[in-house]
């Protein structure tokens, strides 16, 4: 019975077995490795920008750089930042300052917070530099 097989799989002078096709590389495919989102939108953003409405941001136009900041505070026109966050946590505001600016408005200097709730969304809050009084977020 053996021999009668081998004589079945003989052709050309060679002895040949059926092989799977996945193990011939006859149909070979490049494979596109799977792409994580997040690495796929870091770079959408980049390429792209922030949205118009945060690009758009009055207090970002006014916003004093570090040296300015400290000649604010030196001068008195503005309470330190450290002092406005303590503040806030004494009055059970808590949340992770993401960013914090001190930026002109009006007539006067105002903190822009950027925060992280505890339920993990992004909020904004608008600080009076001068007093440390919230006087807006969202």
């Amino acid at each position: 019975m053996r021999s009668h097989r081998l004589m079945d799989l003989k052709r050309n002078g060679r002895i040949t077995f059926p092989v799977h096709p996945a193990f011939t590389g006859a149909r070979l495919k490049p494979r596109l490795m799977p792409v994580s989102r997040l690495p796929l939108s870091l770079i959408l953003y980049g390429l792209l920008g922030p949205a118009p409405a945060l690009a758009a941001d009055p207090a970002e136009h006014g916003c004093l750089d570090k040296a300015e900041q400290r000649v604010a505070v030196a001068a008195h026109k503005a309470v330190p930042l450290a002092e406005v966050i303590k503040t806030r946590r004494e009055r059970g505001l808590h949340g992770e300052v993401l960013r914090a600016r001190l930026c002109r408005r009006d007539d006067g200097l105002v903190y822009v917070l950027t925060l992280l709730g505890h339920s993990g969304k992004v909020l904004r809050t608008t600080v009076d530099a001068a007093s440390g009084e919230v006087i807006g977020g969202r």
